[in-house]
């Protein structure tokens, strides 16, 4: 299910950069990201905000399938009427969303199994596989940063660091426990620094520049995959350290999460136990 979600991701990117239909894949987009969090580490919050994510990323979708099925069906008869590039562009997206739609009713499936079928565990493979995906990332991510100057050069070489140190992170046991510990202030620091940086891409001088202005969206978007992973980190060291981040929320989700699993699967009510 992982996989679909990085074809999801993919395929959603592509139909992103449609000239005028590209609107209607961002919800996909952003609902991936989601599917993509729960398949790592499949905490009730996180599937709550994919069946909701989810459900309105395949509505704009459908929309959008149906949209370009009429108009590039009525090029056929009244060619006059749009250009051909608009022709190409609705085939594209009408492809796309065909093969969208089909993972579509599996990640669907996935979000209605009930919270029993679903065991949380905490797993450090995650931080390696990151870090050596993260650290070509870094190297271009850092070089950005760099060409935009001040404080923004600091930025570059801080996650730098943190990910090359990342490489030595022991499998946490009581005698180092205290460095996975410390690995979550840090992780916590990085992911209030990229949503800074985010922020500041809409407001900086240094990136609003007619000059600098096409390095904002793409710094934009490399930040919000390390946020993205911070999130994931923390997530996954909370599963180690048995702490429940939403623990005032708990009760609330537990029914929410109940009734959720009884509307998809059937389930008669029953006290169930907690789970993140």
């Amino acid at each position: 299910m992982l996989t679909f979600a990085v074809i999801q991701i993919f395929l959603s990117a592509l139909g992103s950069v449609s000239a005028t239909l590209y609107k209607y894949h961002y919800a996909n987009l952003i609902a991936q990201v989601f599917m993509l969090v729960f398949n790592l580490v499949p905490v009730d919050t996180v599937r709550l905000f994919g069946i909701l994510t989810l459900s309105l990323g395949s509505i704009s979708s459908l929309f959008c399938w149906f949209l370009s099925f009429v108009r590039f069906w009525r090029y056929l008869f009244f060619p006059t009427r749009q250009n051909f590039v608009f022709f190409f562009e609705c085939i594209f997206n009408f492809l796309i969303i065909t093969v969208q739609i089909v993972f579509f009713l599996y990640q669907a499936k996935q979000l209605s199994q009930p919270r029993k079928q679903r065991k949380l565990k905490y797993k450090h493979f995650l931080y390696t596989y990151a870090v050596a995906i993260l650290f070509f990332h870094d190297f271009f991510y850092g070089a950005l940063l760099f060409n935009v100057g001040t404080w923004y050069e600091f930025f570059g070489v801080t996650q730098f660091i943190v990910h090359t140190v990342m490489m030595f992170l022991p499998v946490p046991n009581k005698k180092t426990e205290k460095v996975l510990l410390l690995f979550v202030g840090i992780w916590t620091a990085l992911l209030v620094q990229h949503i800074v940086t985010v922020v500041f891409t809409f407001t900086d001088t240094a990136l609003t520049e007619p000059s600098d202005s096409a390095l904002a969206p793409i710094i934009r978007w490399l930040a919000s995959i390390y946020i993205v992973t911070d999130i994931v980190f923390l997530l996954n060291a909370t599963i180690y350290f048995e702490v429940d981040p939403l623990k005032k929320l708990r009760p609330t989700i537990d029914r929410i999460t109940e009734k959720l699993d009884r509307l998809l699967n059937n389930i008669p009510s029953r006290a169930g136990g907690s789970s993140k």
